[in-house]
């Protein structure tokens, strides 16, 4: 992430840097983005590059997270439930308001769909790192409900949980731009649906019944 300093810059200066690293980002990816591009449109030398980042990939984790910040407002979790499908429906107004915002700032989802294509798969983790914190918190509070299996280790649920999300959205960010809005729409609520089967409680199958 940036360096300290980087955060006592004055706003619209830093909003210039972060604007021009995200063109530059959304059209080329982050492994051929250029450095020097971005320098050139943000008005920064080399220098002050260096003293503000530690590379390339601070840069880009940057603008992830300043991307993300209005995605993350708008799926607000009050986490003031106490019944299930309480929960459940907070997920599902969660998903539709993330959807919503989306489909009028397309940057997230362009960010997104180069940053699966990371060439770095250490950088992409440090991408997700928080997400899975965020994930871990939620799955905790939805087991406290009985909205959330408890029969599995909770750091197994959450890294299942994480590759089924990671496939989910990176579904839709190479598709984003060819779906109608209701396509979105209908289709997101059926992913809360997979996330349902996997982690609601419920009668399942004895373990190794399958096997003979």
């Amino acid at each position: 992430m940036p360096l300290p300093r980087f955060d006592k810059l004055p706003p619209e200066r830093k909003s210039q840097i972060i604007e021009a690293a995200t063109l530059e980002f959304v059209e080329h990816g982050p492994a051929k983005a250029s450095v020097n591009r971005i320098l050139k449109a943000a008005e920064l030398s080399k220098g002050a590059f260096y003293y503000y980042f530690h590379d390339k990939d601070d840069l880009w984790l940057a603008v992830m997270e300043h991307a993300m910040a209005p995605l993350w407002a708008a799926m607000h979790w009050s986490g003031d439930v106490d019944h299930p499908d309480d929960w459940w429906q907070q997920v599902e107004a969660s998903t539709l308001s993330a959807v919503a915002v989306m489909a009028e700032h397309p940057a997230p989802v362009q960010l997104m769909r180069g940053a699966w294509h990371h060439p770095d798969s250490a950088v992409l983790a440090r991408l997700l790192a928080p997400f899975e914190a965020i994930f871990a918190e939620l799955l905790g509070a939805g087991q406290l409900i009985g909205a959330v299996r408890n029969d599995l280790p909770q750091d197994l649920l959450v890294s299942v949980s994480m590759a089924m999300g990671s496939a989910v959205d990176r579904w839709f960010a190479d598709r984003w731009e060819t779906l109608r809005p209701d396509e979105a729409i209908r289709l997101s609520l059926q992913s809360v649906g997979l996330f349902r089967d996997l982690l609601q409680p419920g009668p399942r199958p004895p373990t190794g019944s399958s096997v003979r």
